[in-house]
């Protein structure tokens, strides 16, 4: 897999790291209800699966399960093959995987730079259901060239950034593009809502 991640310096991960975390917020201050369930059921679910038991599982590989669980995606399209297929098969019984949309979930990693020409017609064909899940957005600045890049495609009305993963909506209801970054509430605790009532 082409990658520049490895050789993103350390202070350039220190400075996303530090960005994100300024700039998140946690599910108490999402005006959606859709949203405010969407992240209580993946990035705060605390429950425990018979996946997670499985040798090398990972925060990140807990995650994609999850949003697997929630999206329950009909069709899966993986823009590479590999690791999160097995994952994505553990959280769903049968999962259908397609090499062209339609498809429910739509899976890439940021690292591997995709060519913004290749993805934004996928982009253009996916159903207004769909999630696009993008793997590492911020590990280099490629990576996050790749991830506003795609933000910024026409079709999506709103992305959620978790840091390890970002989920984006084609949902036309939402008439307004917004972007957020997503902490769990322990790391923030002030932001819980209870003070500004």
């Amino acid at each position: 897999m082409p990658t520049d991640a490895a050789r993103a310096p350390w202070f350039f991960r220190f400075a996303a790291c530090c960005r994100f975390y300024t700039g998140a917020v946690t599910r108490y201050q999402l005006h959606s209800t859709f949203l405010t369930q969407w992240v209580a059921d993946t990035l705060e679910d605390q429950r425990h699966y018979y996946a997670f038991d499985a040798p090398g599982c990972t925060r990140t590989h807990r995650l994609l399960f999850r949003i697997a669980i929630a999206a329950k995606p009909g069709k899966v399209l993986l823009w590479e093959k590999g690791e999160p297929g097995e994952w994505l098969s553990r959280a769903l019984p049968y999962p259908d995987y397609v090499t062209t949309p339609p498809a429910g979930l739509l899976w890439l990693d940021a690292r591997a730079q995709p060519a913004a020409h290749a993805l934004h017609p996928l982009l253009a064909q996916l159903p207004p259901e769909a999630i696009v899940v993008v793997h590492k957005p911020h590990a280099s600045p490629g990576a996050e060239a790749c991830w506003q890049a795609l933000c910024a495609h026409p079709a999506i009305t709103q992305s959620v950034d978790y840091y390890q993963m970002g989920v984006l909506f084609l949902r036309p209801e939402w008439r307004i593009k917004q972007h957020w970054r997503i902490i769990r509430w322990r790391w923030k605790p002030w932001q819980v809502g209870l003070w500004s009532r």
